[in-house]
């Protein structure tokens, strides 16, 4: 047997251990009753049920769960469920309009429990771990920590040679092609029953699209690129890359190198019907300062990673806090309501060492509604530090 052959035989090897521990993980989650059973539908209610719990339809749900969650399960069963369509509305978010298609409170409990149950623990071991978006454990937080990491990793080995690109797609979730989603998710999840509930759930929105407001919605869109990131990650061994949900970024030593990079990542997303918002994408050196996330990143000469809070999320907490003077003046918000808004705001702020922009911050709240913003008293560190910047804001400049 020559080197190559043996090389092929431990590859197979290797490929039909994976296959094996795949299809067993995909026969421990499919199972109809640990899925649509009627204690992980009471679950999954009681869990939706938390984040709408003061809506009126939510409150009559819950008031007979037991009763309902039976009701579904029964349909379930039967094939006689059916869903109740969606409730659409806009909102407003960062001065763009989105259209959402929200679920009944009788469709979002069994939505949870097939996403929690089924879908979430068969795709996750296949997503790289640097996907960031909408999984327990991950969230903003860590992609920023991760792109910290990066950018150091990189540092390390090649100093402040080389650029990033980052990249954003354009209208994600309205453009997601649904055949070769069911194509891919059909790969992993092996019960048809299982697979039969997700393609309803998909289809309800179309051949072409995805709707805001779905759980199946949201794990489907942080799994369809995948094929695009195991090609960044694997085949090409691109270290610093990662993706949350449609905004991501490479990192490569040579500017050259990394263009060849994004002309095949430009084709990958060709082949899955992804379109790129090209205002968004730019290459950008080391030397320069770059934004992620809304957050404001730049490397040292000595390798520290810096980072800051972008200009324009201080600029938009300033022009709402005047929309708030204009509502209280209205009557249509009291103080207290403003006051707690604007302090979750200052707690959000905290990863981009924000002491400075919180005393600042605090002045101009202090200035605007002629008062003095005073922080809980509690053990927490965060708190400390904001009632040190607060006493710095009522000090005269």
């Amino acid at each position: 047997m020559t080197s190559k052959e043996r090389h092929e035989a431990r590859y197979q090897r290797r490929k039909a251990k994976r296959q094996k521990v795949e299809i067993e993980r995909a026969n421990k989650y499919t199972r109809w009753d640990d899925t649509f059973g009627l204690a992980p539908l009471i679950d999954g209610y009681k869990s939706c049920a938390k984040a709408s719990n003061k809506r009126t339809a939510t409150q009559i749900w819950m008031n007979s769960l037991v009763t309902n969650a039976r009701k579904e399960q029964i349909k379930l069963a039967n094939g006689k469920w059916k869903s109740r369509g969606f409730n659409n509305f806009e909102i407003k978010e960062r001065g763009k309009w989105r259209k959402i298609q929200s679920v009944h409170i009788s469709e979002k409990g069994i939505q949870n429990s097939l996403c929690n149950n089924s879908l979430i623990p068969i795709l996750r071991p296949h997503l790289i771990y640097d996907n960031g978006a909408s999984l327990q454990g991950k969230g903003t937080d860590f992609a920023l920590n991760r792109f910290a990491k990066h950018l150091r990793d990189h540092y390390r080995k090649h100093g402040r040679e080389g650029a990033i690109y980052f990249y954003d797609f354009s209208g994600y979730f309205s453009n997601i092609q649904t055949a070769p989603l069911v194509e891919h998710v059909a790969q992993k999840v092996i019960n048809e029953s299982i697979m039969k509930m997700f393609k309803q759930f998909v289809y309800a929105f179309g051949e072409t699209g995805l709707g805001l407001g779905s759980q199946v919605s949201q794990i489907s869109a942080v799994f369809y690129p995948n094929k695009i990131d195991h090609f960044v990650k694997d085949q090409l061994g691109i270290h610093g890359y990662a993706r949350y949900m449609d905004d991501g970024y490479i990192i490569c030593e040579d500017i050259d190198r990394l263009k060849e990079i994004v002309r095949m990542f430009e084709q990958k997303c060709d082949e899955l019907g992804i379109i790129l918002n090209r205002k968004k994408c730019q290459i950008i050196k080391l030397t320069k300062q770059f934004i992620f996330l809304k957050t404001r990143f730049f490397v040292t000469e000595s390798g520290k990673v810096v980072r800051r809070i972008g200009r324009m999320a201080v600029k938009k907490e300033r022009h709402r806090l005047r929309k708030f003077k204009n509502f209280m003046s209205m009557g249509l918000m009291s103080f207290e309501e403003i006051y707690y808004n604007f302090h979750s705001w200052l707690l959000s702020q905290t990863r981009g060492k924000p002491f400075h922009v919180w005393v600042n911050m605090i002045r101009y709240f202090n200035q605007l509604f002629n008062t003095e913003y005073k922080p809980p008293k509690t053990k927490c560190r965060r708190h400390r530090v904001l009632a040190y910047a607060s006493l710095c804001a009522t000090r005269e400049v």
